[in-house]
């Protein structure tokens, strides 16, 4: 299909003549026609000019607005050059230089008038009938345009109704018809979407006029000096309180382990910690390694390691979990980290363990009535040492060379120097013989081991002071220091 060629001149807007080609020139509001007009007089796709035999017909797509030619309103007709095309507020200004059409636009706010009963579009009333509308007086300059042939020498006419159109074979008005209907529907698809629109399918309210906000374009910024004068002020600050403020995020105090600023054992056959704290917070935390790596580092001494039992290892727990007290002054060294033990080892409780990703049910030791002294129901149920913590104590012979009962018995009379070794009248306190060799010997436990537990509910577990760990030794397995204090101080007693 052959194609014409449009020249577009835009008097009402700062841009550089367009060159269009196509086979036809839509105009009107939509940004998808040819020519954008942009006024709500002008309707979405108002007029159409399309080239057939030699001339170019203007045919009028709007059923609202009109279209007017030379001060006359038009449907369909060919243009001439000099015409005068008014779409609203905007007169457009028809030109042929050659073969080309070329239209000026122009932004008028006194638009003209149309000849012959101002819309034309209804019936002329009677001028002589009541309230009767006095006709737009006819322009001779539009007369004699309107009177002009077309570029392809068609003759215009004027007919009752003050139409301005001309003479076109039926075959062609029809095709030129279905043209501009399809044109206009395409034009109507390929409107440009914006979310302004409601949409309420998409559950967009849109710009609508309950739904406006106030635009901040219009509002003064904030000055870009407050920013970064804020952010100088709060880092001065920041700086200041870490210096002067040193306690201020702090639980509580430190253990007074860790406020020194020396070790209490300087010998480091005897120390436990690799240098003092000095209280210090960055000893303990650290950005890039955990609390508990940090702890085994400082206590991995010559006479001390930090490693916990095989089974607190195997279940995750941590330093923090037994010494979590750390921020509680002098109370912490009172206590211990013993006193934990009851924290987790109590009816009903369930630990998590971060390793095995489930919890572990626990319970009040040794069946909550007594130390653990290891016979129930006349039977040991103790496992015994192994061979190596058997020779790391210096003990006779192997471990494998007594039974259950034997290395008990050889465990605390031979375990230690010879002030910290049990006699046998310590336990077996209502003699030797047969009915009352057993007599008191649970009880006599208590003697170096503490407290026993006394029941299971939690205000009887909360006064408990049992020394676990003077039997379940933890780093390194070696005698608590209660139970060798305890020894001790009885064989003192039993020398004066």
């Amino acid at each position: 299909m052959a194609t014409s060629k449009f020249i577009i001149i835009r008097r009402d807007l700062e841009v550089d003549p367009t060159a269009v080609e196509g086979d036809g020139l839509s105009i009107g509001r939509l940004l998808a026609n040819d020519v954008t007009l942009n006024h709500p007089s002008v309707s979405r796709t108002h007029l159409g000019i399309r080239q057939i035999s030699g001339d170019f017909w203007v045919t009028n797509l709007s059923q609202g607005n009109g279209t007017i030619l030379n001060g006359a309103i038009v449907e369909s007709a060919p243009l001439a050059a000099g015409d005068i095309l008014q779409v609203g507020p905007f007169y457009v200004h028809v030109a042929f230089p050659g073969d080309v059409l070329e239209l000026t636009i122009d932004l008028s706010m006194n638009p003209m008038a149309a000849e012959g009963g101002g819309t034309g579009l209804l019936p002329s009333a009677d001028a002589s009938s009541p309230g009767a509308a006095a006709a737009a007086p006819a322009d001779p300059a539009h007369s004699a345009q309107a009177a002009r042939p077309s570029q392809g020498g068609t003759r215009r006419l004027t007919n009752k109704t003050g139409m301005l159109t001309g003479m076109l074979a039926a075959p062609e008005e029809f095709a030129l018809k279905v043209f501009w209907d399809k044109r206009k529907r395409d034009a109507g698809k390929v409107a440009e979407r914006t979310p302004l629109k409601p949409n309420l399918m998409k559950g967009r309210l849109g710009k609508a006029r309950f739904n406006w906000r106030s635009t901040s374009d219009l509002r003064r910024p904030w000055a870009t000096s407050l920013f970064v004068w804020g952010a100088i002020l709060v880092t001065a600050a920041s700086v200041v309180s870490a210096f002067a403020f040193t306690d201020f995020y702090a639980p509580g105090p430190l253990a007074t382990a860790h406020v020194r600023d020396s070790l209490a054992h300087p010998d480091a056959l005897v120390a436990v910690a690799v240098q003092p704290n000095a209280n210090s917070c960055t000893t303990c935390h650290s950005l890039t390694q955990s609390m508990d790596s940090r702890c085994s580092q400082c206590h991995t001494t010559t006479a001390f390691t930090s490693i916990s039992s095989e089974e607190h290892m195997n279940a995750g727990v941590t330093c923090g979990d037994c010494h979590g007290k750390e921020h509680r002054g002098d109370v912490f060294a009172k206590i211990g980290a013993a006193d934990s033990c009851v924290a987790c080892h109590r009816e009903g409780y369930a630990y998590w363990s971060p390793t095995l990703k489930k919890s572990i049910a626990l319970a009040v030791p040794h069946g909550g009535s007594s130390l653990g002294y290891p016979v129930a129901d006349g039977k040991w149920t103790w496992p015994g040492w192994s061979e190596e913590r058997w020779s790391s104590r210096s003990l006779p012979k192997k471990a494998a060379d007594y039974d259950i009962k034997g290395q008990f018995h050889i465990i605390h009379v031979a375990n230690g120097g010879p002030s910290q070794r049990v006699a046998c009248s310590d336990c077996h306190t209502k003699g030797f013989d047969t009915a009352s060799i057993l007599a008191g010997v649970r009880e006599s436990c208590s003697a170096c081991h503490a407290q026993s537990f006394g029941g299971k509910s939690d205000a009887q577990q909360a006064a408990v002071k049992v020394q676990c760990m003077s039997c379940h030794g933890q780093h390194g397995g070696e005698k608590a220091s209660l139970a060798v204090r305890q020894s001790q101080r009885i064989h003192a007693e039993k020398a004066k």
